[in-house]
């Protein structure tokens, strides 16, 4: 598994045309691997962030959720549930929300 994880809005104020310097930014943080399907709540695996964002992570078969961790309110980061198949690579890209709006 692999992906981004970005952080956004980063301006207060939307605009159309879209601002190129408003997108959402890369977020430099540990993604938490939590196999649903086990009763252990501890996460099965977590995997850093580089500094565009990025990570991989290589897990067994199963169905996992991906969990950016902010430590703080802002930004709030969305979770997202996958199954995992082997030999299948697969994208998750995770956004957390700045609070800016």
């Amino acid at each position: 598994i692999h992906g981004r994880v970005t952080f956004g809005p980063t301006c207060p104020v939307e605009r159309m045309p879209p601002d190129p310097n408003c997108v959402p930014k890369p977020y430099v943080t540990t993604v938490q691997v939590i196999n649903i399907a086990s009763s252990n709540s501890a996460p099965f695996a977590t995997v850093k962030t580089d500094s565009s964002g990025n990570y991989s992570v290589t897990v067994p078969a199963g169905y996992y959720a991906f969990q950016p961790v902010s430590g703080t309110v802002f930004p709030r980061c969305e979770t997202k549930q996958a199954m995992v198949t082997a030999g299948t690579p697969l994208v998750i890209d995770l956004l957390c929300d700045s609070g800016i709006r």
